[in-house]
Formats: C-alpha cells, structure tokens, sequence
C-alpha cells in the first residue's frame, strides 16, 4: 500500500486521495456499527446461533460483510495518512503498520471463512491502539480528540478480549456475547468514524517529530 511522498502533497491527485483515505475511515467506521445491527438480530443475543434471516442474509453472510469491508476500508485509510498519523517516527509507523496489517488480514481470514470468525484481531488492536495514542505526536484540539479517540478504541477492544476470554456459559448468563458485539463493532465503529473526522493535519504532527 504504497502512500504519497513527502514532495508530492501538492498534487491534486495526491490530496483528493487523502480525502477519499479520511472518507473511507469514516465510511468504514459507520458500516462497522451499522453492519453489527442485521448481523446480531440474525444471530441471537447469545453465543448459541438462532439461524434467522434478515433481508435475504443469515448470520453467516452479514458476518462475511461486518468482518471484511470495515477492515478494509479503516486500514487502507489509515495506512494512506500514515504520515500524518506517525509523525514520520519509524517506531509509530511500525506500530500503525502492525494495526492496519492486523485488520486486513483479520478482513482476509473472515472472507477465507465466509463469515466472522473469531476475534483474535483484538490481542493485536487493542495494544496497537493504545500505543498509538500514547505515542502519536500531534497538538491543538484536533490532535487532542484524536488521541483521546484512539485511546477509548483501545480500552473497548482490551475490554472485548476480557470478555472474549469468559466461556461461552458464563458469558450467555449476563448477555456478554451481545455486550461484547455492541461495544467492540457498535461503539468502536463509530469511534473510528470519529478518527477519521479527527485526522490531525501535517501542520500538527511535523513540529513533534522534528523535536524529537
């Protein structure tokens, strides 16, 4: 995934294509959350699959369209302004890198499958998050809720691996196969429709990394 050079950020082409990067994380974001709606109602609200259809699709299928193009879109997007992310810090960027490979070959497994498979994605998004907020250099009010964003995307998704880790018996009786959909696909998606609104610009984060 190859991104814009530091030279050619004047380029048009160059800088519609960080706005269709910023829109794909949003969009990405939005279908997350709406996607979790069809996919649970078809599902249950237990670990035990109730095998509904809703508009022409099972668990399976609204499964297989949660797990893929929200992946996609959210790390080719986040990829794409790496640099304004990162700081062009080579430590961050291999984190960011960590995180984006993690969702696209999370999207890769789950259209393998044919469906949403388990979420070992989590052990790796919730540290990668986390370090992202704490290590991404940016400033002003912008920077501030991008961090901020980043964070709570990392506490939900550390929290969905402790429920993920309850056995399926213990979790059905309190509802945590439902809690853990909501919070992880639901709320988390919608956070990274956040992020994408929050991009800092390269104003914010080039300062830092030169002083640095």
């Amino acid at each position: 995934m190859a991104g814009p050079s530091d030279g050619d950020r004047s380029d048009p082409e160059l800088i519609g294509t960080d706005r269709v990067a910023v829109v794909a994380i949003v969009v990405g974001g939005l279908l997350m959350a709406a996607l979790f709606i069809p996919f649970t109602l078809a599902h249950g609200p237990t670990s035990f699959n109730e095998e509904r259809v809703i508009l022409g699709l099972d668990m399976h299928g609204w499964g297989l369209l949660l797990g893929v193009l929200p992946n996609l879109l959210i790390g080719w997007g986040l990829w794409w302004r790496r640099k304004v992310i990162t700081g062009r810090r080579r430590a961050r960027t291999v984190v960011l890198a960590i995180a984006c490979g993690a969702m696209l070959l999370d999207a890769l497994a789950n259209l393998v499958l044919g469906g949403l498979g388990a979420p070992f994605v989590l052990f790796i998004l919730a540290p990668t998050t986390l370090g992202l907020a704490a290590l991404t250099p940016v400033r002003g009010a912008v920077g501030v809720r991008f961090r901020v964003l980043l964070a709570a995307i990392g506490i939900i998704l550390a929290g969905g691996v402790a429920l993920a880790l309850i056995t399926n018996e213990t979790s059905d009786y309190f509802g945590g196969y439902r809690i853990f959909g909501i919070a992880v696909y639901g709320i988390v998606g919608i956070l990274w429709s956040l992020v994408g609104m929050n991009l800092p610009h390269g104003s914010a984060t080039q300062g830092s990394a030169d002083q640095e």
